[in-house]
């Protein structure tokens, strides 16, 4: 072997460690690019699980809230139940009241009457 031949032999081992060091080079860079995909991996499964959770407690809210909202319904339609048959009860007591006011005026006027009659029957003549 003579020494052009050595010498570039000595070149391509040279060269062969330069593209040695860049391919070793790449593959850190590589790896760095994994691990840090892997992270934002991870941090998504974590957001992805967050989120689910979020969801499934909204949705159960969102049911808690219907029923609330069908009982608030059934409330209001009793309460206006109810305040339908207070004011027919209270029309009703007023109309007895009414009445009663006009029979104690009629009761007064016979007594009134009665008590006339009784004088005018006392009196001499």
């Amino acid at each position: 072997m003579n020494e052009t031949e050595l010498a570039r032999r000595l070149r391509d081992v040279r060269e062969q460690e330069t593209r040695l060091a860049k391919l070793d080079e790449r593959a850190k860079e590589l790896d760095e690019r994994a691990r840090s995909l892997e992270r934002t991996a991870a941090e998504l499964d974590e957001r992805a699980t967050w989120m689910a959770e979020a969801l499934t407690r909204v949705e159960a809210r969102e049911v808690d809230v219907a029923d609330r909202e069908r009982h608030v319904d059934v409330a209001v339609a009793r309460l206006a139940r109810q305040e339908e048959e207070v004011a027919l009860r209270l029309a009703a007591v007023e109309d007895r009241d009414r009445r009663l006011g006009e029979q104690e005026d009629a009761l007064n006027e016979r007594r009134r009457n009665l008590r006339d009659e009784e004088l005018r029957l006392q009196a001499p003549g």
